[in-house]
């Protein structure tokens, strides 16, 4: 979360910006101009940024079933991480989109 604040601080101010976001599981793309705010300089973009907080219980029946358990769940969640940032930097780019590899 805070190097997707640091980023969006860094947006210019004087022009629109495309960015891509997921609603409903759906990539958007959306130009976005961030409001200054006059007391700190910095920009604004007027969203709530989240953590994901998916959680899920699962059980194993032994310790090798458990380490595979976490190495998937760890691999996947990289993998959602490494997407995002690819967006993030092809939206900077002006490529629009993320996705591929």
């Amino acid at each position: 979360v805070k190097k997707t604040v640091e980023y969006i601080r860094s947006l210019p101010v004087d022009a629109p910006s495309a960015m891509i976001v997921e609603r409903a599981g759906q990539q958007q793309q959306i130009d976005v101009l961030p409001l200054v705010d006059p007391s700190s300089g910095l920009a604004r973009l007027g969203v709530m940024i989240n953590v994901n907080s998916d959680r899920f219980m699962m059980k194993a029946s032994d310790f090798p079933e458990a380490a595979g358990i976490a190495s998937d769940t760890v691999q996947r969640l990289l993998g959602e991480q490494v997407e995002a940032l690819k967006s993030l930097i092809a939206s900077a780019a002006g490529g629009g989109g993320g996705g591929g590899g």
